[in-house]
């Protein structure tokens, strides 16, 4: 299974976008969608997510299918 941070960078890429790009989409920071995609950043927020999952024109569900999910929260 991937981490959140790689499929977000493989989502990003396979949209031609750069993090700079996806981050206006999401309304965060360039520095921020980085540190989501190298795992320097765990956890965000939902809201955060979905914001992600639309910049990248997915849905939640195809953003975090396969995706890891940590139980310990």
């Amino acid at each position: 299974m991937a981490q959140l941070g790689e499929r977000l960078r493989e989502l990003r890429l396979r949209a031609g976008l750069s993090a700079s790009e996806a981050g206006k989409r999401a309304n965060v920071s360039r520095t921020m969608w980085a540190d989501y995609e190298a795992g320097r950043r765990p956890n965000p927020t939902i809201s955060t997510v979905a914001a992600m999952a639309s910049a990248l024109g997915v849905t939640l569900v195809e953003l975090l299918e396969g995706v890891e999910v940590d139980t310990n929260l």
